[in-house]
């Protein structure tokens, strides 16, 4: 029997020690399983694993659920266990101790103990969140300072997680539905380049041999294969530059705005982000608002957390008018940028005193127009898919078959 052998390489490690600060390090292993083995015996639990082989190229290797992104599902769940356990009396030492253990996602795990080691130095909760913001950003932040100083900590972390599910449940929603549209357009990708490099060089040979003239549709189809088969390297690395290019730009503050801009003319799929994001926008604020968070500051959060730059730019100019003394109803307004109900329910909440209330209705009213431009999204775009699937394949092996009809009707 043949033993099998297995090669040792070097991994890179970043895990979490004992108390609570980040390691890293280098050990020896066959394997991922190996090597993240060889990281818990030395008593820390590993964050990521890099391994350097013998190539040139390095490959990350992430542990199950470390991904670059904290999950906002795995956090309200976090947040929402924190909120339990500090109702429920447990001393919050304790309790961030509990939650750097058992955490679903090891970023957030690897954040709770930092937490824990800050609040064992003297910090207290916001203070050591502020310190993480990889995983708690500036709303969860606001937010604990506020419980703090008004001692319902527990009460404000629970709108907090109550907030981050509904946001989660909205994401979710919103990603399933544009799925679906993505996966039909990388199919129709796969399919013309595998025609292109595969399919129309054999029927190019077929029709080099008859040596007839060939009808425009195939003609186009057969220079567009030629070149791409003859100039492949080019042609790859010309669509990776223009992919770069794009997520570059996209990245921008100039790219953000137009892509914010066209997202929200584009039929059907408009009403689905703006009613996403303007639930984001009136749970937040309200949430802040709730907490007890200045309005100066519960905009400008809200502003950075709505993902949207047309609402961003709203909210921002409405923190000026506040400045210059307008009520929030009256600074809203003035943007021309968001729905006449949405205004019209915050200075009803503002004459009643009930502005909080009033945005947690808002939300959930947009939350459900979600649900309603989600069906109308898939209702319209699932047909239309199907036809420029069909289309554009369809009109592709028509192109290809014209000069063989041309020559049966010429045997004929």
């Amino acid at each position: 029997m043949t033993a099998i052998r297995t090669t040792q390489r070097g991994w890179n490690y970043q895990a979490v020690g004992v108390d609570g600060e980040i390691v890293q390090g280098r050990v020896g292993a066959g394997t991922e399983n190996d090597a993240a083995a060889a990281v818990r015996r030395m008593g820390l639990r590993p964050v990521s694993l890099t391994s350097d082989s013998t190539s040139a190229w390095k490959r990350e290797i992430s542990l199950p659920g470390n991904g670059k992104a904290v999950k906002p599902g795995d956090l309200a769940v976090a947040i929402r266990q924190l909120a339990t356990m500090v109702g429920a009396g447990v001393p919050l030492l304790r309790v961030v101790s509990v939650l750097s253990d058992q955490a679903d996602s090891p970023r957030i795990g690897a954040a709770f103990a930092g937490v824990r080691h800050q609040i064992e130095s003297g910090a207290s909760l916001s203070e050591a969140a502020a310190r993480h913001p990889e995983v708690f950003d500036p709303l969860m932040v606001s937010v604990m300072r506020a419980g703090e100083v008004s001692g319902a900590l527990d009460q404000v972390l629970d709108q907090m997680a109550i907030a981050l599910e509904r946001t989660a449940s909205v994401r979710r929603k919103v990603r399933s539905v544009l799925a679906y549209p993505l996966a039909v357009l990388v199919l129709v990708f796969l399919v013309l380049a595998a025609m292109t490099l595969f399919v129309i060089p054999v029927f190019q040979g077929i029709y080099d041999d008859l040596g007839s003239t060939l009808p425009l549709p195939t003609a186009i189809v057969v220079g567009v294969s030629s070149f791409v088969t003859g100039n492949l390297p080019l042609v790859v690395l010309g669509g990776g530059g223009a992919v770069f290019g794009f997520n570059r730009w996209r990245r921008s503050p100039a790219g953000r705005r137009a892509l914010s801009a066209i997202a929200l003319r584009t039929p059907v799929l408009g009403a689905l982000i703006s009613r996403s994001a303007l639930a984001r926008m009136t749970r937040t604020l309200s949430v802040l608002l709730g907490a007890g968070v200045p309005m100066m500051d519960a905009l400008d959060i809200t502003g950075e957390a709505v993902g949207n730059q047309k609402f961003a730019a709203a909210l921002s100019s409405a923190k000026d008018g506040v400045r210059s003394g307008q009520s929030l109803g009256s600074a809203l307004e003035a943007t021309n940028a968001l729905p006449a109900m949405l205004i019209q329910m915050v200075e009803a909440g503002e004459q009643s005193g009930r502005l909080e209330q009033m945005l947690d209705a808002l939300a959930d009213h947009f939350e459900e127009e979600v649900d309603s431009a989600a069906a109308s999204f898939s209702s319209v775009v699932e047909p239309v898919l199907m036809a420029v699937l069909g289309t554009t394949v369809g009109g592709l092996v028509i192109s290809l078959y014209l000069p063989l009809f041309r020559v049966i009707d010429l045997v004929q």
